[in-house]
């Protein structure tokens, strides 16, 4: 079986708001996980439920959860902000 290193960085707090005890916002949350595995299952394992609350990144790109991942990458997560 293939293997894959995600990495999850989080912005926005979003880590104060998980939960998450000892987040490294350096190094961010590394999963290892079988290759063809979607952003949807990605997030579930972070524990992000709601994912219209968020713009989510790979390479430069905004991604949906539908996105598959064949090669390890790194993802970007932050809080949709608007102004007036």
């Amino acid at each position: 079986m293939d293997y894959i290193i995600i990495t999850v960085k989080l912005y926005s707090n979003l880590d104060k708001e998980l939960k998450i005890k000892d987040y490294n916002p350096d190094k961010g949350i590394i999963l290892q996980t079988k290759k063809g595995i979607r952003l949807g299952k990605i997030l579930k394992k972070t524990g992000l439920s709601s994912l219209s609350k968020y713009a989510i990144f790979s390479d430069g790109e905004r991604i949906s959860k539908w996105k598959k991942f064949h090669h390890s990458a790194e993802i970007s997560i932050l809080k949709i902000s608007g102004g007036g």
